[in-house]
């Protein structure tokens, strides 16, 4: 990545600055360990602010972000997480065609299915469902 002089990392970052760091990225890269049994059952926060933000994803094979990447085919999955496989995702992503597509993916389902108003109306029919 010596090349690429519009990345940077950032290193772990306020939780109150991630949103103006999403907005101004292109691709949101979240990797979880396949170890840990939390991560097969759990999706990130990065995950739904990068939807909301219509920002491609790249991430790991692991739990329900790597589900949902492949369904709304709004990013890419790395077989492994080395910093080799990261590059070449990153490679591939300057085809501004592809990367275009992911963020118009990411947007759509962040409008339409990964948003409050969708998850409200899901909740309140369970919750209707466990009261009667």
């Amino acid at each position: 990545m010596e090349e690429m002089n519009n990345g940077v990392y950032l290193g772990q970052v306020p939780l109150a600055d991630v949103p103006q760091y999403v907005v101004l990225s292109d691709v949101v890269y979240y990797g979880l360990n396949a170890s840990s049994p939390n991560n097969q059952f759990s999706a990130p926060n990065a995950l739904f602010a990068a939807l909301a933000a219509g920002k491609a994803v790249l991430t790991t094979s692991v739990g329900e972000i790597a589900q949902i990447v492949r369904e709304e085919d709004c990013g890419t999955i790395l077989d492994t997480p080395s910093v080799q496989a990261i590059e070449n995702t990153l490679g591939r992503l300057e085809n501004r065609a592809l990367l275009h597509q992911c963020k118009q993916n990411a947007m759509r389902a962040g409008r339409t299915k990964y948003n409050w108003d969708s998850v409200r109306r899901v909740l309140l029919s369970v919750y209707k469902e466990l009261a009667a």
